[in-house]
């Protein structure tokens, strides 16, 4: 997924950074691989393709982080936004901030889907002239049951720091 994604960054002239628990293996994924690869794919695919044109930084930043019962991954790009009111419907069945004929609006709303029956959710936070984050978070096997931590978890900041 990462070496098509690169090789589509390269030609963008879009900076691709991974951080985070490079290690993780992903062994206790709740959902399916193909599911997770599938999420994944998805965010990744629409934060290269929603960096403006004209943004100075380009860049898209995968970060995961594994918890004692819960994996977190965030997908970040720059100078994208989202406003509030397309936030409120971004998972929606047919919604799409993508103005192109041939967009279904369906990944987001297949990825949440995905996420939420595995014990997972996945939220967006989106600031003017700063980039917008997805943030997915899953719980590990074993702890499904529980729901590791709801929008707003104070326990690890929504938006990544970034540095240049």
């Amino acid at each position: 997924m990462l070496n098509q994604l690169s090789l589509t960054c390269v030609s963008k002239k879009i900076d691709l950074q991974v951080s985070g628990n490079l290690d993780c293996a992903f062994d206790q994924l709740t959902l399916p691989i193909n599911y997770f690869s599938s999420v994944m794919h998805n965010l990744l695919k629409n934060a290269v393709e929603a960096i403006p044109q004209d943004d100075l930084l380009r860049t898209v930043r995968l970060t995961i982080q594994e918890h004692e019962d819960h994996y977190r991954l965030t997908v970040y790009n720059t100078g994208s936004y989202i406003s509030a009111e397309e936030r409120n419907r971004i998972f929606d069945k047919g919604f799409s901030t993508k103005s192109e004929q041939a967009n279904s609006g369906l990944g987001l709303h297949l990825a949440h889907n995905y996420l939420q029956h595995y014990g997972g959710f996945m939220e967006c936070e989106s600031t003017l002239d700063h980039g917008t984050s997805f943030i997915v978070v899953l719980a590990q096997t074993g702890n499904r049951s529980r729901r590791p931590c709801g929008p707003g978890c104070p326990s690890t900041p929504i938006r990544p720091e970034f540095t240049t």
